[in-house]
């Protein structure tokens, strides 16, 4: 007599938030998703490190997708509010050419005390940037990009 275990769905389930983002793929194409993130985790770490494929809802289905294949991530950007103790923050004007040809349009925030120049900060080891503009802030893969434009 074999015995059948069932495990309850609830319990291999795990907290996450869905955040709505828009995914530019690296042959430009736009669209839409549905991202599930760990509570402590956030789209620059996914985009950056971890897994080699992300689930995510596109076009109102559950799609598997290769992070090597996204280039960015946008997601509606949320008012910063200083805090105490945080360091001023230099904005640099840039346009940014991804390998698609696709271009992203925006500032990046550079700390006043840390890195000075833009191509400084690009050549830093983490593997994303984030871009703010056009009440967006976007999470770029620096695999993905073939040039900056300071403006």
């Amino acid at each position: 007599m074999s015995m059948q275990i069932r495990r309850s769905q609830v319990i291999l389930r795990m907290p996450v938030d869905n955040v709505i983002a828009t995914m530019i793929g690296h042959d430009g194409a736009k669209a839409d998703v549905r991202l599930f993130l760990p509570p402590t985790e956030d789209i620059g770490h996914v985009l950056g490190h971890g897994a080699t494929f992300l689930p995510m809802v596109k076009s109102g289905k559950l799609c598997i997708v290769a992070r090597a294949t996204i280039a960015c991530f946008g997601v509606p950007e949320l008012p910063m509010i200083p805090r105490e103790g945080d360091l001023p923050v230099e904005k640099q004007a840039v346009t940014i050419t991804l390998r698609s040809g696709a271009t992203i349009e925006g500032e990046l925030y550079l700390t006043a005390f840390g890195v000075q120049r833009t191509t400084d900060f690009m050549n830093e080891a983490e593997p994303i940037f984030r871009v703010h503009g056009n009440a967006m802030t976007y999470f770029v893969a620096k695999a993905h990009v073939v040039q900056f434009e300071e403006k």
